[in-house]
């Protein structure tokens, strides 16, 4: 994902989460133009390195995550980050994070995240490939569709802004 397709649309100054930010790949771009970065992952290894890649900014901060929570009251944060996370997961993990991410979302604001793209003909020659399907690795890549995302958001109190097609689909959600 490029971060610019989030830090252009994401209000100066504002608090955000950054949910299974991992090795903190976007970690950097995102601080630049928050007041507050927070990092969540469950891995204290992940996090460890995302420290080590962002370097001392005096915004942001890195969090242990358990059980798909966290550490944070509701309506926190005016933003949150999921990226690459959702094509590592199953549907049922892959929601759970979401409502969490709805839960820690003010009224208004926005979630960021991709997804792979079920029907973009690059995935689907992947998955009809014996040779590329990874299948039943449980680190093959979970795909999703726009209908999904449709359907599974709003009961989540998410309500899908845009979702551009790609290989990923990238997702902008507004906290009801």
């Amino acid at each position: 994902m490029d971060a610019s397709r989030i830090t252009r649309r994401l209000p100066r100054g504002a608090v955000l989460a950054d949910i299974a930010c991992g090795e903190g790949r976007l970690a950097s771009a995102l601080a630049s133009r928050c007041r507050v970065y927070e990092g969540f992952d469950a891995s204290r290894v992940a996090l460890r390195l995302a420290r080590a890649r962002l370097g001392p900014v005096g915004n942001a901060s890195f969090h242990v995550m358990t059980d798909w929570l966290l550490p944070r009251p509701a309506a926190s944060y005016d933003a949150a980050v999921l990226y690459g996370v959702l094509a590592a997961l199953d549907v049922e993990a892959s929601l759970a994070l979401l409502r969490e991410a709805a839960r820690v979302l003010r009224p208004g604001g926005l979630v960021f995240f991709d997804a792979p793209d079920l029907f973009d003909p690059e995935n689907v020659g992947r998955l009809l490939s014996p040779g590329e399907n990874a299948w039943p690795d449980e680190r093959r890549p979970r795909y999703w569709s726009r209908a999904m995302l449709r359907t599974l958001l709003p009961p989540l109190g998410l309500t899908p802004e845009s979702i551009a097609p790609g290989r990923h689909l990238f997702v902008r959600a507004l906290r009801r």
